[in-house]
């Protein structure tokens, strides 16, 4: 999809759980040769959090808060867009790059 579409349908418009997920995963097996039988293990226990996500999410429990910066940048970079045909393009870019931090 396209950051458009991501921001039009209420999308996250990064894959940081994706990366946080990468890091946590490198961060369990912890060197580069690996015994098969630990990456069995961090497997299953992966799955086990998996398995409790997901009913958690069942029950209607809350997600975990974003952090209050994280949460206001994303309202401002929102508030931006939905009032797009309300600035000149310059503007509008210029806004969205007040926003954005790398």
């Amino acid at each position: 999809q396209s950051p458009y579409e991501l921001i039009e349908n209420g999308y996250p418009r990064t894959q940081n759980v994706v990366e946080g997920w990468h890091q946590r995963w490198g961060s369990l097996i912890g060197r580069a040769h690996v015994c098969v039988y630990s990456i069995i293990d961090e497997m299953r226990k992966e799955q086990h959090q998996t398995e409790l996500q997901v009913e958690s999410i069942i029950r209607g429990e809350e997600r975990p808060h974003q952090r209050k910066h994280y949460v206001d940048r994303e309202n401002r970079l929102l508030n931006i867009y939905n009032n797009r045909n309300d600035y000149s393009l310059l503007d509008f870019l210029r806004g969205i790059a007040h926003n954005i931090s790398f």
